[in-house]
C-alpha cells in the first residue's frame, strides 16, 4: 500500500509530537500563592496557596511516559498547616493524568509557556499524614476545579 504525501507527514508529525513530549517533561516546582483580592472574588475556593514538585519516574511497560507529581497546599480556614500528597502521572492525549495515591482521586496537568494548569477532575485528596485519617478530600466544585500555577525555583516546592 503507498502512502500520500500528506498522510506520510502527518505520520511523520505524529511520531516528532510523541518524541518531543517525551523530551519535555514538566520536571520541577509550580507554585501559587492566591492573594486577599483573588480569594475575595473566589469565595469558593478552598485552596489558598500550592506548590506542585514534578519527577521523573520510570516508564511503565506501555510505554507512556510516566512522571510523580507531589503537592502542598494551604487551605482557607486551616491556618498555615501544609496538608499534601503525592500522584503518579502518565502522559495522555494534550494532558498529564494523574492519580493520587490510596485512592485519593485525580487531577489533568495541561502545559504551556506560562506554566501549568492543574484541573480537578475527580476531587483529590490532601492529607496531614500520608493515607491515614488526617486528610480532606478536595470536590471539583466551580472554586476547586482550576488551578494556575507558575514555574519556580526549585527551592520554593521545599
Amino acid at each position: 500500500m503507498m502512502l500520500t504525501r500528506g498522510t506520510a507527514i502527518a505520520f511523520s508529525l505524529l511520531a516528532i509530537t510523541n518524541n518531543l513530549s517525551a523530551e519535555t517533561l514538566p520536571l520541577g516546582c509550580y507554585t501559587n500563592n492566591y492573594d486577599k483580592a483573588h480569594l475575595a472574588k473566589h469565595k469558593g475556593q478552598t485552596i489558598t496557596s500550592i506548590k506542585l514538585r514534578i519527577e521523573n519516574s520510570e516508564t511503565p511497560s506501555d510505554s507512556r511516559i510516566k512522571m510523580t507529581a507531589y503537592y502542598d497546599v494551604t487551605l482557607r480556614g486551616k491556618g498555615k498547616q501544609k496538608w499534601g500528597e503525592g500522584a503518579d502521572c502518565t502522559s495522555g492525549p494534550g494532558a498529564w493524568n494523574c492519580q493520587i495515591e490510596c485512592d485519593g482521586g485525580g487531577f489533568e496537568l495541561i502545559e504551556d509557556a506560562k506554566g501549568l494548569t492543574l484541573i480537578n477532575t475527580r476531587g483529590f485528596r490532601v492529607t496531614l499524614d500520608g493515607c491515614g485519617e488526617n486528610s480532606l478530600m478536595i470536590e471539583p466544585e466551580p472554586g476547586n476545579r482550576r488551578f494556575r500555577l507558575s514555574k519556580s525555583e526549585l527551592s520554593a516546592c521545599k
